[in-house]
């Protein structure tokens, strides 16, 4: 009778153990669900933002340029050696951004800023280029995307 006792006991023990671990790993199917989708909406924000400022961006290149003499004349205007920062943090300010391009040799000439982006202007071509090969990297946790500016178009 003794060994029945202790062996039902232990059954019921099996069977708490058991419950307990499949509550564990629920929890952790659950956690790791949690992560998914928390991932899957960074995703998203990030998507959205990455469309505004590419909305942003198309708004500015349908700004007409300002013609002086020679654009009046016909002459054909070099390109600019401007680059387009995205993603900048909405904190940042002028001289965080010329912190992050001071390894870029060349002068900026400058800098014209809007919300979460801005235009670069360099005092030459290859500034501009060497600027460039920064993009990808965070400032202050945020990765930035650095690209040439695209020619406004002719109108």
């Amino acid at each position: 009778s003794s060994s029945s006792s202790s062996s039902s006991s232990s059954s019921s023990s099996d069977s708490s153990s058991e419950k307990r671990s499949a509550k564990k790993k629920r929890k952790r199917d659950l956690e790791a669900e949690m992560r998914a989708i928390e991932d899957e909406i960074q995703f998203y924000k990030k998507q959205a933002l990455l469309d505004e400022l590419q909305h942003e961006k198309r708004k500015h290149d349908h700004i007409a340029p300002m013609g002086g003499v020679s654009a009046q004349m016909g002459a054909v205007n070099p390109p600019t050696p401007t680059v387009f920062v995205g993603g900048i943090p909405r904190e940042a300010d002028e001289e965080d951004i010329r912190q992050f391009f001071a390894s870029v040799p060349g002068e900026i000439h400058q800098i014209r800023m809007n919300k979460g982006f801005a235009f670069v202007q360099w005092n030459s071509s290859r500034a501009a280029q060497e600027a460039c090969k920064l993009g990808g990297l965070q400032m202050m946790g945020r990765f930035l995307t650095v690209n040439p500016d695209r020619p406004k178009p002719s109108r």
